[in-house]
């Protein structure tokens, strides 16, 4: 009806603006040297949004947690339940992911960090405290090999990615187009540039034959051969 807010549309029983923060965090935290991270996994009845750990020497350490949210009521709510401490035993690290004005820093708990989108980056405004976990290596190797096939990708940010892509696509078809251009008319130019060469290469040899034969190049007997054949 005209002049009513539409729902938010839900995809895998969370809104699009989740999920897209959520994506934005994965693809962030995969472009970062030395470290991995996965999306969906499963804590034994909990599931983390990111689970993110460094790679070092071949081992995975440290592992971090990031709680993804990007609805006022979904933050509230998860104060008011203290379910995020159901992660602490299975990270190092602990961090909440909120778009910016979601909240205030002092509504952030004391043992967990705060992670801001604002402007397409991400800027910390909270350090998570460090804690010992003594997460077990079969769950690390679970981790591992844990692809996330179910992993909700928002709709938004797959048409943001589609858009850069062929963005860039006619981007370098112009460049490509371009060198063509450019390379066509250096052609032409060298093609003019040896014509030229060769017109100066005859004026050449013609004055170099009339400075050995002078009274031939200036004879007029075979100016008009036919008169000579009556």
């Amino acid at each position: 009806m005209p002049g009513q807010t539409q729902p938010e549309p839900y995809h895998y029983g969370r809104s699009t603006a989740h999920d897209d923060l959520q994506a934005t965090l994965l693809h962030w935290l995969a472009n970062q040297s030395g470290r991995a991270a996965w999306g969906e996994i499963d804590l034994d009845g909990a599931r983390a949004d990111a689970y993110a750990v460094e790679i070092v020497r071949r081992k995975l350490v440290n592992p971090h947690i990031y709680e993804v949210k990007a609805a006022r009521s979904d933050f509230t709510g998860e104060m008011r339940t203290g379910k995020w401490r159901k992660y602490l035993p299975w990270c190092c690290r602990f961090d909440f992911v909120t778009p910016a004005g979601l909240c205030e820093r002092s509504e952030i708990p004391e043992e967990a960090g705060w992670l801001v989108l604002e402007d397409g980056n991400f800027r910390r405004r909270k350090r998570a405290q460090v804690r010992e976990a003594s997460v077990p290596d079969w769950f690390l190797l679970r981790v591992a090999l844990h692809r996330a096939p179910h992993m909700p990708v928002g709709r938004a940010w797959v048409e943001r990615q589609w858009i850069d892509h062929i963005r860039s696509k006619r981007r370098l078809g112009a460049e490509v187009a371009n060198f063509i251009r450019n390379k066509a008319k250096a052609h032409a130019e060298l093609y003019q540039m040896k014509a030229r060469v060769a017109d100066l290469r005859a004026e050449f040899y013609r004055l170099k034959a009339a400075e050995a034969h002078p009274d031939f190049a200036t004879s007029d007997l075979f100016e008009n051969p036919l008169e000579e054949l009556k």
